[in-house]
């Protein structure tokens, strides 16, 4: 038998030993320690274990661990670091303690509750324990259900706590439901100067039921906001009436269109402060027609108090994000069906560009109907560098005259409304136009006008918040002793 020394056993030992040392180190990482740790936090809460500090709110008193509670919030960690006279309780004020059982109950769960009759409460005392998560989350919660009830006190409380998000949705609310805000109880608390700073933006798109409006349309809105706002707070002081009214750019308003918003604030004509401004409104509609609507100030405005007139009122606002489009083809292009190619560029590209009617005359072509002429007018607006007398209550007409026969036939006229747009045009062609329909926004078909020949098109308005038919082109060509319509195109406007 040989036995083995006991040194032998070592070297084994010692081998094995250098072999483990070329191992990689492993780190082990138990997923579900965090959990067990926050489960067991939650579990000695609720038992009352180990807790070491007492929190007071109102008449409650609530328990809890210092290193729960400086673990959420900046405001504990640096009480419990630096102040050692907190003898196992502290106090807070200014708070519900409901609010707080609320606060403390996402310290151990991670979980909080939200409603609109406690959120804003909960994002007060989060923004006092600088507890940011929970008021990050309230703010979220706010943007996301607001409505014509809350919208002007969560304007203003966007504003108290620097709440960005908060305040740019507001914002972007008000821009879209306007005229129900100002209806509101509560829109006559908001701030005369954010009011003042929100509606005298340049950049300014007002939208009613999603569509936003044309100049004059947003103009007279804002002048009807303003209005409604000062009345309601039965303003006196001058300072406030200056800096609210003048937000109102009257000169995008023809004098007609100001004394129907008056109509029922004829208290507020009679303020001296807003005297001024309407008789300010006559000099600068004065001057604008003597500059041919030109709203590019190269020079003082000349007449007695012109010096006044506030210089916003000679900027245009923005409309809106627009783009013109063709349409998709050219109708009757020598009897066939062609690609639609550009505009001439003599033709128009101002936004504020509506149809008001659209003439059409019929003529024979081979014994049946054809469209022998169109002519287009467009809707009266005093903000359009468009030949407009703007003080007249019943401005001419400025009318682009596509096709100058008027030979004897069937003369239509297919009149819209204010508002009223057309979305998509029905029409028949071949060699000639032979038919031409009108479908409008308020589901209105004016037409179809002409005869029963040549193919069926469809052209339809783009996709878009709001898209309607801007303008018209075609050429003429005489055949058979008469003028005809051939080359029909349309150009489309959207407005985001």
């Amino acid at each position: 038998m040989n036995i083995k020394k006991k040194g032998s056993a070592g070297t084994s030992s010692s081998g094995a030993a250098s072999s483990m040392s070329s191992a990689v180190p492993a780190h082990v990482w138990d997923k579900e320690r965090e959990k067990t740790l926050m489960y067991s936090c939650n579990q000695s809460w609720k038992a009352g274990l180990f807790t070491d500090i007492k929190i007071k709110v109102g008449d409650q008193v609530f328990s809890a661990h210092r290193l729960v509670l400086a673990s959420l919030s900046d405001y504990f960690k640096p009480l419990f670091e630096h102040d050692s006279n907190t003898k196992g309780e502290i106090t807070l004020h200014n708070m519900e303690a409901e609010t707080f059982s609320m606060l403390l109950h996402y310290a151990y769960t991670g979980l909080i509750s939200l409603t609109t009759e406690t959120v804003q409460g909960v994002l007060i005392a989060a923004d006092y324990l600088s507890i940011a998560n929970v008021k990050s989350e309230c703010e979220k919660y706010m943007a996301v259900n607001l409505d014509c009830d809350n919208i002007c006190d969560a304007i203003q409380f966007a504003r108290g706590y620097s709440l960005v998000i908060l305040g740019q949705k507001a914002q972007q609310f008000l821009k879209d439901r306007l005229p129900e805000v100002s209806s509101t109880s509560g829109f006559s608390d908001l701030d005369p100067n954010y009011l003042a700073s929100f509606l005298k933006d340049d950049n300014l798109v007002l939208r009613v039921k999603g569509k936003p409006l044309s100049s004059m349309a947003r103009e007279k809105l804002i002048l009807e906001t303003v209005l409604e706002y000062l009345s309601r707070r039965e303003e006196t002081d001058p300072q406030v009436l200056r800096t609210v009214f003048e937000t109102v750019r009257l000169v995008a308003l023809p004098k007609s269109e100001v004394k129907k918003c008056f109509k029922n604030f004829k208290h507020l004509k009679k303020n001296e402060e807003i005297k001024k401004y309407l008789d300010l409104h006559e000099i600068a509609i004065k001057f604008l027609k003597q500059r041919g609507q030109d709203y590019s100030l190269t020079e003082p405005v000349g007449g007695e108090g012109a010096t006044d007139v506030p210089d916003a009122w000679f900027r245009k606002r923005k409309l809106a994000n627009y783009e013109i489009l063709p349409g998709k083809a050219q109708y009757a292009a020598g009897g066939h069906i062609a690609p639609a190619r550009g505009f001439p560029p003599f033709l128009y590209n101002d936004p504020e560009l509506e149809i008001e009617q659209v003439e059409v005359w019929i003529r024979r072509w081979d014994g049946r109907p054809v469209i022998g002429g169109l002519a287009v007018t467009y809707r009266p607006n005093p903000s359009m560098d468009l030949d407009v007398d703007v003080e007249d209550p019943a401005p001419k007409r400025y009318a682009k005259g596509l096709c100058e026969s008027r030979e004897d036939g069937d003369y239509f006229c297919a009149t819209f409304e204010p508002e009223e747009y057309v979305v998509k045009v029905l029409l028949s062609s071949g060699y000639l136009i032979d038919r031409l329909a009108f479908v409008t926004n308020t589901g209105r078909t004016l037409g179809p006008f002409g005869g029963t020949g040549g193919g069926d098109h469809t052209e339809v308005a783009p996709q878009a918040s709001m898209a309607y038919l801007y303008d018209i082109n075609c050429a003429e060509v005489e055949t058979q002793g008469s003028l005809a319509i051939y080359n029909l195109m349309f150009r489309w406007i959207k407005l985001e």
